[in-house]
């Protein structure tokens, strides 16, 4: 709208750059490219839970310009990658590819308005103030001037959570895939240990030697699974609690569980 007439229209991506140039972003989201480790391609979607934008005027070589300085917080929605999301380079890939992506926006919704010759941006109001002088020549062809002020943009994109959890989804069942080798080696495994354990091919007391096993195998397979589905508990219940412990009261359950074995 330009004199109360209107005069052409904006793209979705436009209007969303415009609104944060305009610092009224209320809830957006923004899609990165991915890549998992196979080299099987995809997107995260990202969720922007907050921004604040600032549009500077500035003057070099008496030539008006100006720079959006924009903070960006957001929060990881969806993932088609497999990866593993509490990776350290993972979380900065997200917030490099992030960046790029709203600083775009911005330079579509400028040109835009440049294009439509609208300044919707708030740009002369913030001219005016910060050049006084200045703009009682500038106000006379604002337009033009508008038209050839060039914009850069800064992006200061963080991210302040993974989402529900540090692993995508496609990461965790990928993850169940081998946990599921992983459990047919245990029972390959206990039954060699079977066969093998005493003289004869299965000896008396072979439920013994099967409930050792299982104690074990129980274990590690609860700390495997609470670690790739972060079961902070699991892994705390089995693991870390009992090292916080100490070692002398493992060895004394592992000591009287196996001994039992034995005999």
């Amino acid at each position: 709208m330009k004199d109360d007439k209107m005069i052409g229209w904006m793209s979705r991506k436009e209007s969303l750059g415009a609104s944060y140039l305009r610092d009224s972003v209320k809830q957006s989201y923004v899609v990165v490219p991915c890549e998992d480790d196979k080299g099987k391609k995809g997107f995260d979607t990202i969720q922007v839970l907050k921004s604040s934008t600032k549009v500077i005027p500035k003057l070099k070589n008496n030539k008006l310009s100006f720079t959006a300085e924009v903070d960006v917080t957001g929060s990881l929605l969806e993932s088609d990658c497999a990866q593993d999301l509490y990776k350290p380079g993972v979380i900065q890939s997200l917030e490099q590819g992030g960046g790029p992506e709203v600083s775009s926006l911005l330079q579509e919704a400028w040109k835009k308005g440049q294009l439509l010759n609208v300044d919707i941006f708030g740009a002369a109001e913030k001219t005016h103030r910060k050049y006084p002088k200045l703009w009682k020549v500038w106000s006379k062809n604002w337009d033009e001037v508008f038209k050839q002020s060039p914009l850069e943009s800064k992006v200061k994109f963080r991210m302040a959570r993974m989402g529900l959890s540090n692993k995508s989804f496609d990461y965790i069942m990928e993850k169940k895939e081998v946990m599921y080798y992983v459990a047919i080696v245990a029972v390959l495994a206990y039954i060699v240990l079977l066969i093998i354990g005493g003289k004869p091919l299965i000896r008396k007391k072979w439920y013994k030697d099967f409930v050792v096993y299982l104690v074990l195998l129980t274990w590690s397979a609860v700390i495997a699974v609470g670690f790739i589905l972060d079961w902070s508990g699991a892994e705390t219940g089995t693991t870390v609690a009992l090292i916080n412990m100490g070692m002398k009261p493992i060895r004394t359950i592992m000591v009287s569980i196996i001994g039992w074995g034995m005999n």
